[in-house]
């Protein structure tokens, strides 16, 4: 099933330039399934926690408050769940598992929902430090196999204001960046790791690591040192940027592997990504393409022919910066982009039935599971 947002006019006498209609259409044979009333959409529809249904974020423009929408696509029916936030609070689903980003006020918390039900809330402050919000970005992964949240949230720069109030100067020293592991059932913390960070990795599967029913490890790369300055005078600058990569439990956040350490600059980004579940690694910063075993954190040299099936994270301008999941793009040992797809990266995707369906920056492509 593929689930998109339709350009749409206000109804009900409402104005603006953000509504839209949710829509479902069938993959295999092109028809529209479902297309919803229009609606100001907050976060873009996805498959609903337990695989059944479509899930969304809309705004009731009666009270103007965000509600949970779900869509029974076989009947063609959309009901409203029941809030479980106060009026004036804001929420946003920001993983799988039903996890979500709750703002009440200036504090910053987690919520995680099932349904109709709460199952728990944790004061970020209490369990981070006042300076980790999602508002400054995150990456959470669930695993409903192990029962925990692996989660990077983001996190405050240092600011120096002048006289009249006005920021004149950034800082931020990337060994404060956090990862934590929680409990899905009870939101307890299970690890921390100081310096620990997703920001220099793309996109990356979790079908074939420890998450799922794999053996790779899920990877996360750690700051050795590392600050970012920036001021009115000067650009955004690294100074003494050092980055390791590790493989690690995501149950107790203990390290299996790590790679040496790289020395980043300007460019952060220490690795492309293969779609192939999270088992490998491009690793940019080598000489030559060199492919990271994440089950072992072994490495083997990559011919300059072969090619792979690399992903890109997409960001849509409505609903405002909404994440849209990923996109692929084949592309060299070097994670340049490519002509052509291997039967090898189309074996390492997922099957829907009989093809292979793959999104592509303006196109979705069917090919045949077995050529």
């Amino acid at each position: 099933m593929a689930l998109f947002l339709q350009k749409s006019k206000p109804r009900d006498g409402w104005g603006g330039d953000v509504w839209t209609k949710p829509v479902a259409v069938d993959i295999t044979s092109g028809k529209v399934v479902y297309k919803g009333p229009a609606q100001v959409i907050t976060s873009r529809q996805s498959s609903c926690p337990d695989g059944k249904d479509m899930c969304y974020l809309s705004i009731n423009p009666y009270i103007d408050d965000e509600q949970r929408m779900r869509v029974n696509l076989d009947r063609g029916t959309q009901r409203t769940l029941t809030p479980q936030h106060k009026l004036g609070d804001s929420i946003f689903p920001i993983g799988a598992g039903e996890i979500y980003a709750h703002y009440s006020g200036n504090k910053s918390n987690l919520l995680r929902l099932k349904g109709n039900e709460k199952l728990w809330g944790l004061s970020l402050d209490k369990a981070m430090g006042s300076a980790y919000t999602p508002g400054k970005g995150w990456n959470v992964e669930y695993s409903e196999k192990l029962g925990i949240f692996s989660a990077w949230i983001g996190r405050e720069y240092k600011e120096t204001k002048d006289g009249k109030g006005n920021v004149v100067a950034r800082d931020s020293d990337y060994r404060q960046e956090m990862m934590i592991g929680f409990d899905a059932d009870t939101g307890k913390t299970l690890w921390k790791a100081k310096g620990a960070t997703t920001i220099c990795l793309p996109p990356m599967g979790t079908g074939n690591t420890v998450l799922q029913d794999g053996k790779a490890y899920p990877v996360r790369c750690v700051f050795d040192s590392g600050t970012l300055k920036e001021s009115k005078e000067t650009k955004s600058k690294l100074v003494n940027g050092k980055i390791h990569l590790e493989g690690y439990d995501p149950s107790t956040g203990k390290v299996i592997w790590k790679t040496k350490v790289y020395a980043v600059v300007n460019d952060i980004d220490v690795a492309h990504a293969p779609d192939d579940g999270g088992a490998s690694l491009i690793l940019a910063k080598e000489k030559s393409p060199t492919l990271l075993d994440t089950r072992t954190g072994e490495t083997r040299n990559v011919a300059a022919e072969e090619r792979f099936l690399c992903s890109k994270g997409v960001k849509y301008a409505k609903p405002q910066n909404g994440t849209g999941g990923t996109l692929l793009f084949p592309c060299t040992a070097d994670g340049k982009e490519a002509k052509g797809v291997s039967f090898g990266a189309l074996d390492a995707q997922e099957a829907d039935g009989s093809h292979v369906v793959l999104g592509f920056t303006g196109s979705v492509v069917a090919y045949p599971a077995n050529p």
